[in-house]
């Protein structure tokens, strides 16, 4: 059996896991979804009663993260998980400010692309690894936004010397296995979970907006900030 190294419970207590991602923020309010504007609550709502029906299905097997900390990740950036895969010396790069004193300009230019309007639509529950998932698409063009993503990496990457690519699949994770025991039972819950779960009926649209993104440091799964260099 192994066990998640970002959660020790399903309390939930979550382990120390440090490092900084790229994230999308929705308009004017940032990251997490306690306490979304009017026109998002149909879509935190929905995401609530996902959670709440995976919580009473699944019991102490999914630790469930706080609405404060969902948020869709655009890029990661370095974590301490990565330590292990990267060349001598670039571990300096979990800290957030000696990475844009390297990647400044390849941060800016993903920033920059970020900055288009797009109404996501969740599409589905399922389990990645042992994070539980619910996958996102918008009909925006986010080409431009795909491909500094990619740059991103690569330079990184090289730097560090692991591979960091990989396909962008945007979603907001809901919480995490505490194992790999019984994951079939647990995609069966999933799936259950979001056929009970109807869209809401009050003629708003389940969506959320997005228009920008920043970096934000972590320090487990379930505390994120906003990051700015020091004036």
């Amino acid at each position: 059996m192994k066990r998640s190294r970002k959660v020790i419970d399903a309390a939930p207590t979550w382990a120390a896991f440090s490092g900084w991602s790229v994230l999308l923020e929705h308009a004017g309010a940032g990251v997490g979804l306690a306490r979304p504007r009017d026109s998002e609550n149909s879509f935190a709502r929905r995401l609530n009663n996902v959670a709440d029906a995976l919580a009473a299905s699944s019991g102490v097997s999914i630790a469930r993260l706080p609405a404060e900390s969902w948020h869709i990740t655009l890029c990661d950036g370095i974590n301490t998980g990565m330590r292990r895969n990267m060349s001598p010396g670039w571990s300096r790069l979990t800290d957030p400010g000696a990475a844009l004193a390297t990647l400044g300009e390849s941060v800016d230019a993903l920033c920059l692309a970020a900055r288009t309007a797009a109404h996501w639509t969740p599409v589905g529950v399922e389990v990645r690894g042992k994070a539980v998932v619910v996958a996102r698409e918008t009909d925006a063009d986010l080409s431009e936004m795909a491909e500094q993503r990619q740059r991103l990496l690569k330079r990184l990457g090289s730097m560090v010397g692991a591979e960091l690519v990989t396909p962008w699949h945007p979603h907001i994770t809901l919480g995490y296995l505490l194992s790999d025991e019984h994951n079939e039972q647990r995609r069966s819950d999933c799936a259950s979970a979001w056929v009970s779960t109807l869209p809401e009926r009050d003629g708003k649209s389940t969506t959320l907006l997005t228009d920008r993104a920043e970096i934000y440091t972590f320090s487990d799964m379930a505390t994120y900030r906003s990051f700015s260099l020091p004036s």
